[in-house]
């Protein structure tokens, strides 16, 4: 039987509303505990003895990738533990294997020790495969895209700012005090979940599904595109600091395109979750619309030679093709049940984090044959994801059964 947390919310206070609150704000302390931290690693590579560059590139990739991997390969186990136990408790496992690894993590000797540390992470961590479950649990069908949409823009805005924060205070405080401060980010969170986040009983949540073996289809179909999209989507950070290396005569010249480049399509990739999150019509249209729009302007892409030609394509893709991962993640939020949240969503989560690996993989591998390829991969997958979004006939089915009517 799931453990549950019953005590009464106030009033004015709604489990849809409170959870989402608070999982939003646990975002701000781990992503950016992340992301203060983890560009720094080639830095504490060094000063762990790591030598030459190419080792201490070779260990930051493996470092970098390790804890994801495992993390996607075992989230759906963890998740339907989560089923038995409630996702407070989930949250709570997560949270307290973060703060105890980056609290060890500060006071590593060697390169193996970290990655040891890395490794233990991937299997009891786990807590990105749960963020959407999390912040949608208990949320109604007709606020589950705003949530999911907030909770993205916050992971983006958090990502594009915690770097900046992370290199002042290194220069303040040390790598290793960072780390510290790192594992009481992650404590905070801890805290907040152990004693606020409420647990909602199944049935209570207004959620309309499918028959058990349609839902079923349709979770695995999602995960698919989900994959598809998250592979699209990390492509472009290789890729921009390539483009302008290739473009630019300087290092410092490339760090700085490479910059402007990430910051426009940050900007735009949270524009478009903001209004794939709040506009409402038929989402499997929409999705459609933006698979035909990413596939036209990444070809376009491809033939970019100039800076503004290239940042103008660049904002125009996030504008009118990103925002697939908000809405598929909505999609996924009304059919699955309170009953399966944790295994249906780790599920989903594990696929957008293996996407990403696939996406940094390909992304380097295709470019050092030529940039112009991966443009041309990822407008086959927008082509690829226009045509199984187009062709699913049980996609068209969730939008007649599977949502309230008068809801989006």
């Amino acid at each position: 039987m799931p453990v549950l947390a019953t005590e009464p919310l106030p009033s004015s206070c709604t489990p849809k509303t409170h959870n989402a609150a608070l999982t939003t704000a646990a975002v701000v302390f781990i992503d950016g505990a992340y992301f203060c931290t983890m560009p720094l690693l080639p830095s504490f590579l060094v000063t762990l003895g790591v030598a030459p560059a190419s080792h201490v590139a070779a260990w930051t990739g493996v470092l970098m990738g390790i804890t994801p991997g495992i993390a996607a390969a075992i989230g759906p186990w963890w998740g339907k533990v989560g089923n038995r136990t409630g996702l407070r408790w989930m949250a709570i496992r997560g949270t307290s294997a973060l703060a105890v690894i980056w609290l060890a993590s500060a006071f590593a000797q060697t390169a193996t020790q970290l990655l040891g540390l890395r490794i233990l992470l991937g299997f009891l961590g786990g807590y990105q495969t749960l963020v959407m479950a999390l912040a949608t649990h208990g949320c109604t069908p007709g606020t589950a895209g705003r949530i999911i949409a907030r909770v993205q823009i916050t992971q983006i805005t958090t990502a594009a700012l915690a770097p900046t924060a992370g290199g002042y205070l290194s220069s303040l405080i040390g790598i290793r005090a960072l780390f510290v401060a790192s594992s009481m980010l992650c404590f905070a969170a801890l805290v907040m979940f152990a004693f606020a986040y409420r647990n909602v009983p199944a049935g209570e949540a207004e959620v309309r599904h499918l028959e058990p073996g349609a839902r079923v289809s349709a979770i695995r179909w999602l995960a698919f595109l989900l994959f598809l999209q998250a592979m699209i989507d990390r492509s472009f950070q290789p890729l921009s600091a390539l483009w302008a290396a290739a473009h630019t005569h300087t290092a410092a010249q490339s760090a700085q395109l490479a910059g402007i480049i990430l910051s426009v399509g940050a900007l735009g990739d949270g524009l478009a979750a903001w209004w794939c999150g709040r506009t409402s019509g038929s989402q499997r249209r929409r999705l459609l619309l933006r698979s035909a729009s990413g596939s036209a302007i990444c070809f376009l892409l491809s033939d970019a030679v100039s800076v503004p030609a290239l940042l103008a394509l660049r904002a125009l893709l996030s504008l009118f093709a990103e925002g697939g991962l908000t809405i598929l993640y909505t999609i996924a939020s009304r059919l699955v049940p309170e009953s399966t949240r944790s295994s249906d969503f780790s599920l989903l989560s594990s696929c957008v984090l293996f996407g990403q690996g696939v996406g940094s993989l390909a992304a380097g591998l295709l470019t050092a044959r030529d940039l112009r390829f991966v443009f041309y991969l990822n407008s086959g997958l927008f082509g690829l994801m226009l045509l199984l979004v187009q062709c699913s006939r049980l996609l068209r089915r969730i939008e007649v059964k599977a949502l309230p009517p008068g809801i989006s």
